[in-house]
């Protein structure tokens, strides 16, 4: 009998291996979709632009490419009404792109979707001669993009997996130190940034700012829940951004971006209010 029972445990332990190993990739995270992403913020544009993705941390099972386009448009008209106009600039197999103009200008917004429930978006913040960045040009798209992922607008591109836990969503935010002026064909640093609000002291006033491939703080923007909070996304991210600026005193810098992000949601909260009224 212990003759039988040997080969048969192995044979048992070489069919279960496999089975093991695919419970886990249902399960596990592989952070395979954020990597899709194309845009380059370490790199020089026409203008300075917010490049902002999200998608889910765990690969997902496609759609059919008919309803993938039909949810990407409706995504698109949704977030961002009258930005985008309806007919997109490309739609293929490995994604589907609006422009918010007809015209090929690097000067404008451009979101791209892709059915891995990857969304990335680049705005439009300042175009040089301007140097100077408004911050509610960083702030009230990523608003946006973070409402699509709430409503489950990511989740809306694709299948769900068999036994799929709690979805988590992978971020990379960043916004480019340099562009190239369309009269003069060189290229500048942005200097500043303008606000309503009360800005930390810039002690630095010709910075060279330069922001990673990866954006500001990939390490803290990976496998967020669904609810992350706006000033969650926002802090590490603009902590990055001024402190490369020049701007200094981390309490100031901090108090800013939770009064920016307050303000933000003060007035969604206020526009929903409004809606149903």
């Amino acid at each position: 009998m212990t003759g039988v029972e040997g080969p048969v445990v192995g044979w048992l332990l070489s069919k279960l291996g496999p089975i093991r190993t695919w419970f886990k990739d249902q399960f596990r995270a592989d952070h395979v979709p954020i990597t899709g992403r194309r845009g380059r913020p370490d790199q020089t544009y026409g203008g300075f632009f917010l490049f902002a993705a999200a998608a889910p941390s765990q690969s997902p099972k496609l759609l059919p490419l008919a309803d993938f386009a039909d949810r990407a448009h409706d995504l698109v008209q949704h977030a961002f009404p009258s930005i985008f106009p309806e007919v997109s600039d490309y739609a293929g197999h490995e994604l589907v792109r609006y422009r918010s103009s007809a015209e090929r200008s690097a000067e404008q917004h451009i979101i791209t979707i892709y059915p891995t429930g990857l969304v990335e978006l680049q705005w439009l913040i300042a175009a040089p001669p301007a140097t100077s960045l408004p911050l509610s040009g960083i702030v009230e798209p990523l608003q946006a993009l973070r409402q699509v992922v709430q409503a489950s607008g990511l989740a809306d591109l694709y299948q769900p997996r068999r036994f799929e836990g709690k979805r988590r969503v992978d971020w990379r935010i960043g916004i480019n130190g340099m562009a190239t002026s369309n009269l003069s064909g060189t290229s500048v640093s942005w200097t500043n940034v303008t606000s309503s609000i009360q800005l930390p002291e810039q002690r630095n006033r010709t910075p060279r700012p330069y922001c990673p491939a990866e954006g500001y703080a990939p390490h803290l923007l990976t496998s967020l829940r669904l609810n992350a909070t706006l000033e969650g996304l926002l802090m590490p991210v603009l902590e990055e951004h001024l402190v490369v600026g020049g701007y200094v005193d981390s309490g100031v810098i901090r108090d800013c971006i939770t009064e920016l992000a307050n303000s933000a949601t003060e007035l969604d909260e206020q526009a929903d209010r409004e809606a149903l009224t």
